[in-house]
């Protein structure tokens, strides 16, 4: 049987599958993809001059009871937290770590990434915090949980990186859990901070580390997982 439809009929037909093949190649071969940085925070000061949140220089014991000192970090891109063992029985501790650690299993640690967690303590013992990273299987090469004097800790989180539970806490007091965490790049500066006992906030922060290396460190992107 002849096929009875005329030409304009077949060209509309070719028009309409080709079209969206046409649009979909467009987009992703012919536009140019623009990424927003994450941000850098600062203060402006009196006289008018920037002044970048960066993690000072400090000294700490890991959980072997090593020192660790700012320099031990250099070139690394950190997500830097304070935490008590049992925050006076509230379940902050529990949910920030489980947060970071479900950003922390996306990163393929076998490729030895310029990327650290920082988690340091805000007044419990060696001990205490020793028998808290065994309890949890922790991983102590990429995840360092640091004590010392919990006025340092202080400085760091309250001076230093404005955290806004330090404004609240001083170290004389039972040791805490802040539920910020800040994103810190390898020159030491704060790019991002968040509220990383929320889950929303927790998606946010493996998006930004993506988009830290894909805008500022490219030829690292490659260790961190598409999220699971």
């Amino acid at each position: 049987m002849a096929d009875e439809r005329s030409p304009w009929t077949r060209l509309i037909l070719v028009l309409i599958l080709f079209i969206p093949v046409a649009l979909l190649i467009l987009f992703y071969k012919g536009v140019d993809h623009r990424f927003d940085r994450v941000p850098f925070q600062y203060d402006i000061v009196e006289n008018g001059d920037t002044a970048f949140h960066a993690l000072p220089d400090f000294a700490f014991i890991d959980l072997q009871g090593d020192s660790v000192h700012r320099a031990d970090l250099a070139n690394t891109i950190l997500f830097l937290s304070f935490f008590a063992v049992e925050d006076d029985g509230l379940d902050r501790t529990t949910v920030l770590m489980g947060n970071l650690q479900r950003i922390f299993d996306n990163i393929e640690w076998e490729l030895d990434p310029p990327v650290r967690f920082v988690s340091i303590n805000t007044g419990d013992s060696l001990a205490a915090i020793q028998a808290f990273a065994e309890a949890r299987a922790h991983d102590a090469e990429h995840w360092w949980l640091l004590s010392g004097n919990p006025a340092d800790a202080d400085r760091i989180g309250g001076t230093s990186l404005n955290f806004p539970e330090f404004a609240r806490w001083e170290a004389g007091n039972p040791a805490f859990t802040s539920q910020t965490v800040a994103l810190i790049d390898k020159s030491g500066r704060v790019r991002k901070y968040y509220v990383a006992t929320d889950l929303q906030e927790e998606r946010k922060m493996q998006e930004d580390l993506i988009t830290l290396l894909r805008l500022d460190y490219p030829e690292d992107l490659e260790v961190i997982r598409e999220r699971r």
